[in-house]
């Protein structure tokens, strides 16, 4: 009597436990955040963000340099650009860019001075400046490493950008960088 349990128990309950921890570990569609490379702090050449929800990684290569970070110390400027090749489908250009510029003094959370962003077909090229949009959570540079003798800058961004023109706008979040310069 107890072999017919044991298999009774092998043959309809095993088989159960095995499906539902196979549907646990079926995460569903990817977080797109998984998809942006790490936020490091290494100078890895990396610029990346979400764009209304969707990655958006630095990756222009060739002749062109995808990615480049500037930091005079003795003003305090500094700018941070990445550019990407953007499929023919989603735009008449072949690549996109941002850059992100403020006045830092070492690492902390500072104001956008300008950002821009550019690559769509005209009108809609995306420009944001101080006056126009507050310093607060969709619009700021925080600076983690500011590194002037192995000239590496990381730091994370976030851009709001509305184009009265064509009425179009823009969330870019998550954004990261880590960059020699």
């Amino acid at each position: 009597m107890r072999l017919k349990q044991l298999l009774y128990v092998l043959v309809i309950i095993l088989p159960l436990l095995f499906s539902s921890a196979c549907e646990q570990n079926n995460p569903g569609p990817a977080d797109p955040l998984n998809r942006l490379p790490e936020a490091t702090m290494t100078g890895a050449g990396t610029f990346a963000c979400l764009m209304n929800g969707e990655p958006w990684i630095a990756n222009r290569g060739g002749f062109i340099s995808n990615i480049s970070v500037v930091y005079d110390s003795q003003t305090g400027v500094f700018s941070a650009n990445g550019a990407r090749n953007v499929p023919e489908q989603e735009a008449p250009y072949d690549a996109e860019g941002m850059g992100i510029s403020a006045t830092v003094n070492n690492i902390g959370i500072f104001q956008v001075t300008h950002a821009n962003f550019g690559g769509r077909m005209p009108p809609c090229q995306f420009q944001l400046f101080e006056s126009d949009h507050p310093f607060d959570d969709d619009n700021f540079l925080e600076i983690t490493r500011l590194d002037t003798e192995n000239r590496i800058a990381s730091g994370r961004f976030a851009l709001f950008f509305i184009d009265s023109e064509c009425g179009d706008t823009l969330r870019f979040t998550d954004g990261r960088f880590d960059q020699k310069f």
